[in-house]
């Protein structure tokens, strides 16, 4: 995306909930909201549960994201009875997804003989809520398991 994701594309209409270019004195005091939205740019291994569901996942962010960047995402389902340490997968996929500009994700399955089909949507849902916290080409969102993780 050569750091330009977030531009907006030119002859384009406006959006609605842009500010037309007369309303940009009406703006003026305001405080900047995209300041607040870099705050909550987390980066690094984090543990999450998906608030809706209760589904408990981490993920990891590159520690030099960059929000004009796209990012990929690499889903990991753990095969049955291995749920693998986050660390040790940061540590295992850490570099590359510095390097190529990836985000890793890993939903746990709520069954210990491994996942089931209908925990498919959730893993979805995991994907959707990382999609809209930060910038994701999702031409490159690419699940990858292990075991019954794989059959997933």
């Amino acid at each position: 995306s050569k750091k330009r994701a977030l531009e907006k594309k030119a002859g384009g209409p406006a959006k609605k909930d842009e500010p037309k270019k007369d309303d940009k004195k009406a703006d003026e005091g305001k405080p900047d909201d995209k300041k607040a939205d870099d705050a909550r740019e987390e980066t690094g291994l984090q543990k999450r549960t998906l608030a809706a569901v209760g589904r408990e996942y981490w993920v990891y962010v590159p520690r030099g994201y960059d929000k004009n960047v796209a990012h990929g995402v690499i889903v990991w389902l753990h095969s049955a009875n291995k749920v693998k340490d986050e660390k040790d997968m940061e540590d295992i996929w850490g570099d590359f997804c510095d390097d190529r500009h990836y985000i890793l994700v890993g939903p746990k399955s709520r069954n210990p003989d491994g996942w089931v089909p209908h925990e498919a949507e959730e893993v979805a849902q995991v994907v959707n809520e990382v999609a809209g916290r930060y910038t994701v080409d999702r031409v490159r969102v690419v699940v990858h398991g292990m075991g019954v993780g794989g059959q997933m």
